[in-house]
This record gives C-alpha cells, sequence and structure tokens, in this order.
C-alpha cells in the first residue's frame, strides 16, 4: 500500500471513489454529484492543494484525502488546511490514516497553522470521535443540514 499524488490521469479513479463516498452516507442528504463540477473541482485541487490517493501494489486506487489551503478572511498570513474528502474503500479502511499522515506532512510544509477535519454523522460518528481524539483534534464546531426543497416550511 502507498500513496501518491493525484494527477490527471486519475481523475475516473476519483469520480468512482467520490460515488463511493456519496453512497455511503452523503447522498441521503440529496446533494448529489454533478460529474462536471466534481471533475472542475478535482482539477483545482491537484493544481493547488492537497490531492492524493492510497493505492494498492497493483494500482487500484482504494482512498483519496484531498483539503484545501485557505487564508482566514482577516489574517490571510494565517493559512490553514480544510479536509474537503477523506475516504477509504471498505476493506482498507486500516489504511486511512496513511493518507492523513501524508496530508499532514503536506499542510506542514505549506506552512499551515492548523487542519481541520470532519465526518458526516452517518457515516460511524463513534469512530470518527474517538479516531479524531487520539490524534489531537480538538472539537471546533457542529454543523446542520436543512432540506429547503419540500416547501415553504418555516420550521
Amino acid at each position: 500500500m502507498r500513496i501518491v499524488e493525484a494527477t490527471e490521469e486519475h481523475v475516473w479513479d476519483w469520480m468512482d471513489l467520490i460515488k463511493a463516498f456519496y453512497a455511503e452516507g452523503v447522498d441521503k442528504y440529496g446533494m448529489g454529484i454533478d460529474e462536471k463540477d466534481a471533475v472542475d473541482t478535482y482539477m483545482i485541487w491537484i493544481r493547488d492543494h492537497i490531492s492524493i490517493f492510497l493505492e494498492t501494489d497493483d494500482g487500484k486506487k482504494v482512498g483519496c484525502f484531498a483539503a484545501q489551503y485557505i487564508g482566514y478572511p482577516l489574517n490571510y498570513k494565517h493559512v490553514y488546511c480544510q479536509e474537503m474528502v477523506w475516504f477509504v474503500l471498505p476493506g482498507y479502511r486500516g489504511y486511512g490514516l496513511m493518507l492523513y499522515r501524508e496530508a499532514l506532512r503536506q499542510a506542514k510544509a505549506y506552512n499551515c497553522r492548523q487542519i481541520v477535519c470532519g465526518f458526516s454523522y452517518s457515516v460511524m460518528p463513534r469512530y470518527f470521535i474517538k479516531m479524531y481524539n487520539r490524534l489531537g483534534f480538538k472539537k471546533l464546531e457542529t454543523h446542520y443540514i436543512k432540506d429547503l426543497r419540500h416547501g415553504p416550511n418555516e420550521n
């Protein structure tokens, strides 16, 4: 198992992993995937940010990690790294921390002050809370989502 940098040639490996990620938990929120938008985003991430794969010895992409470098709105010299996608296919999840460690290395090399990661409560929340605590993360905030497509309900 190894970590490889994402390139333009990997775009369809990326799409396969993103589709699996959405099917496992995010899709139930009705966000969906627009393939063109996903490809455009991938191209930005490989050019300007962190985008890496977990790859088996025979070249199969079984996990991905993508993160953006972001300047704080009131102090652009203070840059942090925001994880956008961290996903590993079932059966390979014991290797997922390899992706995190490489992303952390790249964020430090970019002089980021922090790395911010999250997870969907629809997928193994107890596991992620325990893992993030073990890795030294502190809880920053909690987000909620409401579907606004189903009528004018103001509640």
